[in-house]
């Protein structure tokens, strides 16, 4: 298991840098797709601590829900958990833990926000 890293990111990167701006409705060479897919399990690797040949591989960044439609052309038989919580117990555990500052949760700051 893959604790919240951006993995994914390098696989759409450089899908992005080779022209694919588009990768909800472009359908992608399947070159690509082959290198995009090795980029990805690069970067997925360097976070895995022991793997085992027969385990499950599970990537848990609940941001990977905006790029579900190039994990599926990544990854056609991937499988999707969502869990939706109560949104007081999602701000709870955002406040209850020390994040590195960024974007998302630089709402995590001040109580009034």
């Amino acid at each position: 298991m893959v604790e919240e890293k951006p993995n994914v990111a390098a696989a759409k990167t450089f899908l992005q840098m080779n022209g694919y701006t588009d990768l909800v409705t472009n359908i992608l060479p399947s070159e690509l797709l082959t290198e995009a897919k090795t980029l990805y399990e690069t970067e997925f690797e360097k976070h895995i601590v022991d793997v085992k040949p027969s385990s499950v591989q599970i990537d848990k960044l609940p941001l990977n829900l905006l790029n579900v439609s190039l994990i599926q052309k990544l990854y056609p038989q991937a499988k999707f958990i969502l869990a939706l919580r109560h949104p007081m117990d999602t701000i709870f555990s955002c406040w209850a833990q020390n994040f590195k500052l960024n974007s998302a949760m630089a709402n995590m700051v001040d109580l009034d926000r």
